[in-house]
């Protein structure tokens, strides 16, 4: 069914690589089916990639009975780089919980989406219900990122989120240092913006 499907897919590479970062015994392996309170998935990593651990797990539920989904448990390792957190729904259909990224290496991360990049980055997004609506709180620090043209010395911010899912209205600050593309350049900025969705 659609709404509830069964799968079980593995994928596997004994030796290879990906923009140059080396692959061995590495293992994708997602699965899904119906339970008794609705429906259960799972992903797993394992093996290794740049010379480091692939490994974590991700979980996804849905509650037939409340109609909710949830990403109760992820934790992913991605040689250096690693992805954690937790979301559910709750009243409303609304987000709850957060997801961190702590990426010391921007290139393996970056290899498997099939482009290059350097660098290093930390972000959380923290999603909670605010007022009956949707508010999303970021919060970005990134280090000597260069990905095709453009470059990036630092770059540092939180930001807001109200209404993110009906009227968008965003509010925050961005510092930004070295960052250039093509010939254009800016030394240093701070750029604080307010934009009321309506």
């Amino acid at each position: 069914a659609i709404d509830k499907p069964t799968f079980d897919v593995t994928v596997a590479v004994a030796d290879g690589a990906l923009v140059g970062q080396p692959i061995a015994d590495a293992t994708i392996h997602a699965a899904g089916e119906p339970v008794d309170s609705g429906w259960h998935a799972a992903l797993a990593l394992g093996g290794s990639f740049a010379g480091r651990p692939l490994k974590g797990t991700a979980e996804a539920i849905l509650d037939v009975a409340s109609g909710r989904f949830a990403l109760p448990e992820v934790d992913l390792a991605i040689a250096e780089n690693r992805i954690t957190g937790a979301i559910e729904q709750v009243d409303g259909g609304l987000l709850s919980g957060s997801l961190s990224l702590d990426a010391p290496n921007l290139a393996t991360l970056a290899a498997l989406a099939l482009v290059e990049a350097s660098g290093s980055a930390d972000a959380k997004v923290r999603f909670q219900p605010d007022g009956g609506k949707q508010a999303v709180d970021v919060a970005f620090n990134g280090r000597n990122i260069a990905a095709a043209t453009v470059v990036a010395r630092k770059a540092e911010g939180n930001v807001r989120i109200a209404d993110a899912l009906g009227t968008p209205e965003v509010d925050g600050d961005v510092d930004l240092e070295g960052i250039s593309a093509g010939s254009f350049r800016i030394d240093t900025a701070r750029m604080s913006a307010t934009v009321d969705g309506g």
